[in-house]
């Protein structure tokens, strides 16, 4: 299905592990035949009429490895330095959008901070599926407003990093 995040790999080695932790008597899993719903993955079986749920929250890194084996999980780093006396916008802007992307299927995790040392440094550090979940992420509605909002509150041009994981 080609609105989930992660593209067709992601749904194939989703795919690949339902049959692998379950006793089904005929595998049957195609990717098209995977669709995200409620915070599940909905795989039609051999049997229409049953729908088998795999919650996202059973997603381990191991499901994110490339057949060439890299790693395809990204990890972003977002650094906010208030303007003096934004402070308060900049961390009500950020409470506004970890919830929403919490919600996105490609989101493995995301929080927001406030430095101990400087109250007016805020980051956020979010881990994503892929490269693809995280561009779809930074097209959405709730992103693209935080950024437009954000922007206007920072004293430095916005310093975002992606990252992979070394060891």
């Amino acid at each position: 299905m080609p609105g989930l995040p992660g593209g067709e790999f992601l749904k194939q080695r989703l795919c690949d592990r339902y049959f692998r932790t379950r006793e089904v008597s005929q595998r049957v899993c195609h990717p098209d035949s995977l669709a995200v719903q409620a915070g599940t993955v909905a795989v039609a079986s051999m049997h229409p009429s049953r729908r088998l749920l795999i919650p996202l929250s059973e997603r381990r890194p191991a499901d994110y490895i490339s057949s060439r084996g890299e790693r395809l999980e990204l990890f972003i780093f977002g650094r906010f330095p208030a303007r003096p006396g934004d402070e308060g916008a900049v961390e009500d802007a950020l409470r506004t959008v970890v919830g929403p992307s919490r919600e996105e299927a490609g989101c493995l995790s995301i929080q927001a901070f406030r430095s101990v040392r400087d109250p007016r440094l805020f980051y956020i550090h979010s881990r994503w599926v892929d490269d693809a979940a995280f561009d779809h992420h930074a097209s959405l509605p709730h992103t693209v407003r935080f950024i437009e909002r954000v922007q206007a509150l920072i004293d430095h041009p916005l310093d975002v990093t992606r990252a992979r994981l070394v060891g």
